[in-house]
């Protein structure tokens, strides 16, 4: 087994690719500059099948932080030493993550149908490292994301949800530079890593995103009952600092 480091050995890369049946091992770094948190993604690919996980810096969840058109910011602590993971297929996505239910974080294990995802693909290339990238475009979810993809290595799955564009995802940015995913190491291998997360509650996607607007609101209405008398707090629209800043 050769691994691959993305700014050498291409040509090598490509051969081994070719004969290990489409099996891949790629890391990334992330950044999201909302939540102060920094962390590699382990991404695991197969022809069918793809596995990322989100593996923190400092061992556990950084703090999950929303934000109000009040600009009232509120930080909660997570201590889950297991990280974020996606299983994807060309259909559907089942990811765990964490929801502020009950005073408390709680891992859910969430089935989401694969999004229909509009990429925008343009002409304009650029070579970072050895791999000669195309540019492409996609609005999704309340952000404008910038993605330079690479069909030198043909695989439809990229980390976290992303999935669809003819080549492995090679740098991802949002338009106001605060979230951002660079690929570090490839890796060509004979057996592949990947299963479905475990560990936490199982609920459908449209019961996630309903959890997740109400967990703000359920909070404040703790902090409110903890309050001076005749003090309120309105809130009247939640923002999301994660990857997807809202579920329309």
């Amino acid at each position: 087994m050769k691994k691959i480091i993305l700014l050498a050995f291409i040509s090598l890369y490509q051969f081994t690719f070719s004969q290990t049946n489409n099996k891949l091992h790629v890391t990334y770094v992330f950044y999201n500059k909302n939540t102060n948190e920094n962390a590699d993604i382990e991404l695991y690919i197969d022809k069918a099948h793809a596995f990322s996980e989100f593996i923190n810096k400092n061992g556990k969840e950084k703090d999950s932080i929303f934000e109000t058109e009040t600009d009232l910011k509120i930080s909660l602590k997570n201590n889950d030493t297991v990280g974020k993971q996606y299983y994807v297929t060309k259909d559907s996505i089942l990811f765990r993550d964490h929801l502020f239910l009950d005073n408390k974080f709680t891992p859910v294990i969430v089935s989401e149908n694969m999004p229909k995802y509009k990429w925008n693909l343009l002409d304009e290339t650029l070579n970072i490292g050895d791999l000669l990238c195309q540019k492409a475009i996609l609005k999704f979810r309340g952000r404008n994301f910038t993605v330079w993809y690479t069909e030198e290595i043909p695989t439809p799955f990229g980390p976290w949800k992303f999935y669809g564009l003819p080549g492995l995802i090679v740098r991802i940015i949002t338009d106001d530079e605060s979230i951002a995913f660079n690929l570090n190491t490839i890796e060509s291998i004979s057996e592949v890593k990947i299963h479905k997360p475990t560990l936490g509650k199982r609920i459908n996607f449209k019961e996630y995103v309903e959890l997740t607007e109400n967990a703000l609101s359920e909070f404040v209405n703790r902090m409110q009952t903890k309050m001076p008398v005749n003090t309120s707090i309105t809130i009247n629209k939640v923002n999301l600092n994660g990857i997807e800043k809202n579920f329309k």
